[in-house]
């Protein structure tokens, strides 16, 4: 995707130092980089944190047949299903994200991403019965939560894909799982999509932007506080069907690949989970509507990034700190 530290994403094997611990894993299809800044951490503290994230991997993974939210889909119109304390959370977590944003984003968007061949490695686009079919079983009443019995419904015909929020909940239990060992100072990234931060250092986490059109060359800078930054974009995963560029993030609301100026959306929230489903659900909503709905959500903040006239137009919703704008 396209938000990266400054440090970048390192693929190298875990190393210790007098500075700290530094571990990288590949979770959830993507390469995931653990620093731990403290001189007395050990190796093994970063054990627990990538199988923590294993584990939500096989509870929240669509490409996993056996995972719970696999086997949850595959009971779509039997009632009332027992899930775990994970899945109830993050489903109770999209149903409010999907309310907040208007329907822009939608978990039980999985049979349109079926139809359009998104859940395979090759996507196109389906016929237009294929497409209203899978449409008419998408919409946030499709699935309901009952927490206090750890129960999920989905309706029939429905199904669940966590794509738009699973890495940034798995970046808050990242970080829990360090608060509970004693750790004060790290960060974790996600495949440079969701970071998180625990603890603070002097004048704030740096994060870079860079280009969504040129990964290469860095486009924007500004400081976190502590917190997690996720951003969306559909310059990973897309396909071109009859000179027309299809990408990977739905409209849930129109039954189709969005279609837009916008290249890429990144959020600042105070849990990985929530930057994550709103940086899918500004990216579907615009840069109009999104600043409007950022405007309501103090501790929240959003960068946007699309195609202008003359170049790349770069602009904001909240507060951020440092802001700087590093190329054109």
């Amino acid at each position: 995707m396209a938000v990266a530290l400054v440090a970048g994403l390192v693929t190298a094997p875990t190393w210790a130092s007098g500075a700290g611990v530094h571990a990288v894993r590949y979770l959830m299809g993507t390469w995931c980089d653990l620093v731990i800044f403290e001189p007395q951490s050990r190796e093994d503290v970063t054990e627990p944190v990538f199988q923590e994230m294993a584990r939500l991997e096989h509870v929240l993974s669509s490409w996993d047949a056996s995972s719970e939210v696999s086997q949850l889909n595959a009971r779509a119109g039997h009632g009332p299903q027992t899930v775990s304390d994970d899945l109830a959370n993050v489903v109770e977590e999209s149903r409010s994200m999907c309310g907040i944003t208007g329907g822009a984003f939608d978990v039980t968007v999985a049979p349109l991403l079926r139809a359009w061949g998104f859940l395979s490695d090759s996507p196109a686009t389906p016929d237009a019965d294929v497409s209203r079919d899978a449409q008419s079983h998408v919409g946030c009443d499709r699935v309901t939560v009952q927490h206090g019995a750890k129960s999920v419904t989905v309706a029939d015909g429905s199904s669940l894909d966590f794509g738009g929020i699973g890495k940034g909940y798995a970046v808050d239990r990242a970080l829990a799982v360090l608060r509970a060992r004693g750790v004060t100072r790290a960060k974790v990234d996600f495949g440079s999509s969701s970071l998180g931060f625990l603890g603070h250092i002097e004048g704030g986490w740096p994060v870079v932007i860079v280009d969504p059109l040129d990964r290469a060359t860095p486009l924007v800078t500004f400081r976190v506080t502590d917190g997690s930054v996720s951003t969306s974009s559909q310059r990973e995963r897309y396909f071109i069907s009859d000179g027309h560029r299809y990408g990977h993030i739905f409209d849930p609301r129109l039954g189709r690949p969005v279609e837009s100026r916008l290249l890429s959306v990144t959020v600042i929230a105070s849990r990985g989970s929530s930057a994550d489903a709103l940086s899918t659900g500004l990216f579907v909503m615009g840069a109009t509507d999104g600043k409007r709905l950022i405007a309501q959500m103090p501790d929240v903040s959003a960068v946007f990034v699309e195609h202008g006239d003359s170049g790349l137009v770069i602009s904001t919703a909240g507060k951020l700190t440092g802001l700087t704008r590093l190329s054109h």
